[in-house]
């Protein structure tokens, strides 16, 4: 049987959930993120947590952007970052360069 190595998470971006996907490389857990389409908290927690279930819901990878922006703004868990864009492309290796509302929810 396969490990699951996708997992929800409560991070959002323009208000879709992120998913998180952890491998192994060179002896080191590495995490990447992705988009999904899923904007509503209930229909979210309703999501069947199978890896086949969430590879069908992962979408852009926003790994490098959700990594600076949680880093910035020293928040990891329990909010939604709102931007105008995202800029992969950006030089020193992803981030935005955008202005950002951030909304923390919860603890």
């Amino acid at each position: 049987m396969k490990n699951r190595t996708l997992e929800k998470t409560n991070v959002r971006i323009f208000n879709k959930y992120l998913l998180m996907k952890k491998k192994e490389k060179n002896d080191k857990i590495v995490i990447d993120f992705y988009l999904t389409e899923i904007t509503d908290y209930k229909k979210w927690k309703k999501e069947k947590e199978t890896q086949d279930n969430l590879e069908k819901l992962k979408g852009k990878k926003v790994t490098d952007d959700i990594k600076y922006l949680m880093e910035k703004h020293k928040l990891y868990c329990n909010v939604n970052f709102h931007l105008k864009e995202l800029d992969t492309n950006n030089k020193d290796g992803g981030g935005v360069e955008v202005p950002v509302n951030v909304v923390k929810v919860g603890g």
